[in-house]
């Protein structure tokens, strides 16, 4: 984007981190007293910070489903276009009943020239979906254990940084679709511009409670 009241992405996501563990009380003791309420206040918020992280990486695990959808969306589009067809049902309710795995496998035709995009892919959907249905129980101990946590922190974090770079990966599968419609960055822009108006309207008045 090209106003200069404009963030970049990476200093968003650093607001909204900061953001998030302020709310939640993060970062507050230290681990090395010898109190026992220290102790105590520490892993609470260690916990805390643990579950915020596997909040956001499941975050990004969904954007990264959502980019997809919006790659099939739009090759279905152009498909229909230049075959001259009716699109007779909502495209988007109708790939966002597929399971991330089904979404996954069509979606690799359009990526047969990057195979190691493909596979990086396939491995996203085997650790969303453990994410999703077992790892807690997986981390049973683990989440149990100062050290443990610690352990599953780092670990959510990179693999919330793998979503984050796949997402950016299909970007130029996206700006290709994107184009063959005739989308042109500008208008993109502008998209983006009456998105941001419709958000500032609806925030106008809102008061933040402590």
């Amino acid at each position: 984007m090209t106003q200069k009241d404009d963030i970049s992405e990476d200093e968003a996501k650093r607001i909204v981190l900061e953001e998030l563990s302020r709310r939640l009380g993060l970062g507050g003791a230290n681990p090395d007293s010898d109190s026992d309420e220290s102790l105590e206040e520490y892993k609470s918020d260690q916990s805390r910070e643990l579950f915020a992280y596997y909040g956001l990486t499941m975050y990004y695990a969904q954007v990264l489903e959502h980019e997809i959808v919006n790659l099939l969306v739009l090759a279905h589009i152009v498909e229909a276009q230049e075959n001259a067809e009716n699109i007779l049902s909502d495209p988007w309710e109708d790939r966002f009943r597929d399971t991330l795995g089904q979404l996954f496998r069509k979606l690799e035709p359009f990526l047969a020239d990057d195979r190691e995009l493909v596979d990086d892919l396939g491995e996203a959907v085997r650790v969303r979906n453990r994410l999703a249905h077992s790892y807690w129980r997986d981390h049973a101990d683990d989440s149990l254990s100062l050290y443990g946590r610690d352990e599953m922190i780092q670990g959510l974090i990179e693999t919330r940084d793998i979503f984050i770079n796949l997402d950016r990966r299909l970007g130029p599968v996206h700006t290709k679709l994107f184009n063959s419609l005739g989308m042109t960055d500008e208008k993109i822009e502008d998209m983006y511009y009456e998105m941001k108006a419709r958000v500032e309207e609806r925030d106008k008045g809102y008061k933040i409670t402590e």
